[in-house]
């Protein structure tokens, strides 16, 4: 996180004031039992998902000169999570190697950069919820995926004709997600963590559905479709709300 945001040196150059980062990566966190300080129940889950999600959007406000300063390596190796005494979570993107700042009129480079934020958050939330099942490192990750989301990595004219972006929805992505997706896109622990896995299920095949027809649109490049992270954010607040601990 930029804080206070850029500066300018004598010289005239600009440079980024950065926090220290404290906690451990989601790389190391999502392997729960195997790492103090990690991931360790659903809610906590939710709440690192929930904070990235809104990490991404908050990329969409420009900094104090004015740009947008989008990250783009957002693998699990660059996001910190910190545990504190309370243990309260807090998430922290590290590692600004990769960022690409766009002026505000430069509608086709924000576009472009925020079509690559769906595709990392596609991954993301299979990592944080399934890290038993999804490997980011894997050299074909999307193989690792439910059969009926395998597809959506996929250029168009690489899917099958019923997901070719003209015939894509939400609902159709909800609905090709197989009886046991449940299984798929949690980890063992999990699964018993909900109120009501019944209404868990719905809520949860609403928000893979809307994130990765988001993936389908970034995988087409269509630099005309918008990223509403504000639904996305409600969504999992709703999730939330179901979970146990």
């Amino acid at each position: 996180q930029m804080s206070p945001g850029s500066k300018y040196s004598e010289e005239g150059g600009t440079f980024a004031v950065l926090e220290r980062a404290q906690g451990i990566t989601l790389a190391a966190a999502a392997h729960r039992s195997h790492r103090a300080g990690g991931i360790a129940t659903l809610g906590e889950a939710l709440e690192v998902l929930d904070q990235l999600c809104m990490l991404m959007a908050n990329m969409r406000t420009p900094s104090v000169d004015g740009k947008l300063h989008f990250h783009l390596d957002l693998k699990p190796e660059n996001i910190m999570v910190q545990k504190t005494a309370g243990q309260t979570i807090r998430v922290t993107i590290i590692d600004y190697g990769i960022v690409n700042s766009c002026g505000p009129a430069n509608t086709a480079a924000i576009s472009d950069c925020v079509l690559q934020l769906w595709r990392w958050l596609g991954w993301e939330l299979l990592w944080i919820l399934a890290s038993e099942h999804f490997q980011l490192g894997s050299e074909n990750p999307w193989q690792q995926l439910p059969e009926g989301l395998r597809p959506f990595f996929a250029i168009s004219d690489m899917r099958p004709a019923g997901y070719r972006t003209e015939k894509l929805s939400v609902e159709v992505i909800d609905s090709s997600l197989r009886d046991g997706f449940f299984d798929e896109l949690l980890s063992p622990p999990f699964r018993k963590q909900w109120r009501n896995a019944k209404a868990a299920r719905e809520k949860l095949g609403r928000l893979v559905g809307k994130v990765f027809y988001g993936v389908a649109q970034a995988s087409d490049r269509l630099t005309s479709f918008e990223m509403d992270l504000t639904a996305i954010h409600a969504d999992i607040q709703e999730l939330r709300k179901l979970a146990k601990v």
